[in-house]
């Protein structure tokens, strides 16, 4: 046998395989000996000699590997039981040999209770045991349940043959197992996320501003409307923003959303680019409108006259805005416009709950001579009016383009939504709009401090914020604060509904958010900021609000002191 080792080098072996755990235990001589003393210890069974014929055979099974195989130390970190197993049918343990010191040092029962536990997060169903101690098996039944099948024969004895059932506990260990996956891999995706902001920061130090902001207003839209929406999809989305933000500058929101509600599964997966959805968006949409085209070719001329609701008509007589008012609308409007407005539920089930309208700026038929019957009546724009906010959300040419200032319907479609606004002819028909959702105006170029109307430009200086003009916004760059901007600027822009106002650090932020300013109508940018020392929010914010740069200590005293605002901070 070899010499035993010092009493600290034993300490640090033994510690180790507790450690271990599922490990194959490789025994030193000296705890083999130790193992054997224990056995030959064991009191209440039915022979010493069948105690001395299993001594190697207790050693053999305590190293086979088995994940239920368990080393018992004592508080002087000496080995003092162990419970040594082997499988002889799937899924069903059978506890071969178990063992303790009689000093009383160790609980076996309370190992038995840990083994049962592991055993069940293994994925066993059952546990067998033989046994030879009277006194054990009583208290197996009684305390853990096992339950005696028979009584078995060996040789000359008669040794009870116990069992427990673990399947009554598979959907809790399951449900268990589950969990620990999802927040593994939601930790993942969140490396993942972490990973391509510290790679992207140094050349682009927005993008997280740009995620953030993306994010919240797509987040907002689609848990609405998605009938089940998790926090592992929700960090799945903010991973593929930043994807798409590495590589792209703008993305258009709508569409994604769109995209989206249509393939839902596209956020349950982190694999997937932003740009692949796309595609596959507008095959769909192309597959979905030949479809339609050929149901519409399948109609009689009677059966396909479902008039619009015109609202207006351009002074020039080219052009006029209709309602549009049931599904085939829709299906028509997509099958000219080649967007998505008519492929799915979506857009006529969030009109049927009065949350929106569709509206459809349109060339003005005129009558063919030859077939007297008017023709061209074909769109140009589609409109999505938010009759909540007053939002033009969506605003729409084909293929999902943007208007642009050199569209030769960019003047009749200014006065066209001045009609929406304030209707002279019929009240009723009014639409006020609050403002148009900036990503719509991407193509329309507005000059630094300048504001478009849809009565024509006019200087940032020149705009009354408060004055009770039929007019209304069209666009205005979103400025970037700092300590040069003046208190008129800053309180210009707070009242202008739909921008985002940028400010990057505390000192400019307290200069502007220092209690004077009880209301903004856009969205409040402070990603820059890394506290939030004697910063004062505004009582009311009509969009979004911006906070990824603090830490959650300042970002919870900010929920504490702005209740209304903390759904908004996170």
């Amino acid at each position: 046998m070899k010499n035993q080792p010092d009493n600290e080098i034993i300490k640090q072996e033994i510690e180790k395989k507790a450690i271990e755990g599922n490990q194959p235990l490789k025994l030193a001589d000296f705890e083999i000996e130790r193992v054997k003393q224990i056995t030959l210890g064991t009191e209440n069974v039915v022979s010493r000699e069948i105690i001395e014929m299993s001594l190697d055979n207790v050693v053999d099974t305590l190293q086979n590997g088995h994940p239920l195989n368990t080393i018992v130390i004592n508080e002087s970190q000496k080995i003092a039981g162990y419970i040594a197993c082997e499988d002889f049918e799937e899924k069903v343990a059978y506890i071969k040999y178990m063992a303790a010191e009689n000093n009383g040092d160790i609980n076996l029962f309370s190992e038995v209770s840990k083994l049962l536990q592991k055993a069940e997060e293994t994925g066993y169903e059952k546990i067998n045991f033989h046994g030879w101690n009277k006194d054990l098996n009583e208290v197996l039944k009684k305390r853990y349940g096992f339950r005696q099948l028979r009584t078995d024969s060996m040789g000359e004895y008669n040794v009870d043959f116990l069992e427990k059932e673990l399947r009554d506990n598979r959907q809790e260990i399951s449900n268990k197992q589950k969990e620990v996956f999802k927040q593994k891999n939601l930790l993942r995706i969140k490396n993942l996320y972490i990973k391509i902001i510290e790679k992207s920061i140094d050349l682009q130090p927005n993008i997280e501003s740009q995620i953030s902001k993306s994010f919240k207003n797509i987040d907002s839209r689609i848990s609405s409307q998605l009938d089940s929406y998790s926090e592992t999809e929700q960090e799945i989305l903010k991973l593929k923003l930043a994807r798409h933000f590495q590589n792209n500058e703008n993305l258009d929101e709508n569409v994604f959303v769109d995209a989206i509600l249509e393939t839902p599964k596209f956020i349950k997966k982190d694999k997937g680019s932003i740009s692949r959805l796309f595609e596959i968006h507008e095959q769909k949409t192309i597959m979905k409108i030949a479809e339609m085209k050929k149901a519409r070719a399948e109609i009689d001329n009677d059966e396909s006259f479902n008039p619009f609701e015109a609202l207006s008509q351009s002074k020039s007589g080219k052009y006029y805005i209709a309602r549009l008012l049931n599904m085939p609308h829709l299906e028509e409007e997509s099958e000219y416009m080649n967007h998505c407005v008519g492929t799915s539920d979506s857009y006529i089930n969030k009109i049927k709950r009065n949350q929106i309208d569709i509206l459809s700026i349109r060339n003005v038929p005129k009558i063919n001579p030859e077939t007297n019957k008017l023709e061209n009546d074909t769109p140009l724009i589609t409109i999505e009016y938010n009759r909540k906010t007053g939002l033009i959300e969506q605003m729409k040419k084909n293929n999902d383009e943007y208007l642009s200032s050199n569209d030769p319907y960019y003047e009749d479609t200014l006065e066209l939504l001045g009609n929406l606004h304030q209707n002279e002819i019929d009240p009723t028909r009014n639409y006020p709009i609050s403002g148009i959702n900036e990503s719509e105006t991407k193509n329309i170029h507005v000059p630094e401090k300048h504001i478009l109307l849809n009565t024509g430009l006019v200087a940032l200086e020149d705009y009354d914020p408060d004055s009770t003009s039929e007019s209304f916004i069209i666009k205005c760059e979103s400025p970037k604060i700092s300590m040069e901007t003046s208190i008129e600027e800053f309180d210009i822009y707070a009242k202008i509904p739909g921008i985002t106002i940028q400010i990057d650090d505390l000192e400019t932020a307290k200069k502007f958010l220092n209690g004077s300013i009880s209301e903004i109508k856009g969205n409040l940018d402070l990603n820059g900021l890394t506290s939030a020392e004697h910063l004062v929010l505004p009582n009311t914010i009509g969009g979004g609000l911006y906070l990824g740069g603090l830490s959650e200590n300042d970002k919870e005293m900010l929920r504490e002191k702005y209740p209304q605002h903390a759904d908004k901070i996170n």
